[in-house]
């Protein structure tokens, strides 16, 4: 996956983030899916969106996990996440 799509997609985990207080790749499917945007080409790419998310200070994972509800998904269970704090020095 390329990184301007990285980028694209970490939009929707700001959204996500700033609405919930704890989220998983599901809200983040859903929320990109109503925004408009494709999904991306395999599956596994939700974790780099996620990480990269978690990279750029966006998120940051609790100790969490949640069964997915999503249709197809078996209820597997997937890291929950939390809106990261900002470090001092508004960084």
């Amino acid at each position: 996956m390329k990184n301007s799509r990285l980028h694209e997609y970490n939009k929707a985990v700001e959204f996500v983030s700033a609405r919930m207080s704890a989220f998983g790749i599901d809200e983040v499917k859903l929320t990109s899916e109503a925004k408009g945007m494709e999904p991306p080409r395999h599956p596994s790419d939700w974790s780099r969106i996620m990480r990269s998310s978690q990279a750029e200070g966006i998120i940051s994972p609790t100790d969490s996990y949640a069964r997915s509800r999503l249709k197809g998904s078996n209820g597997i269970p997937r890291m929950v996440y939390k809106k990261a704090k900002l470090r001092k020095g508004g960084a």
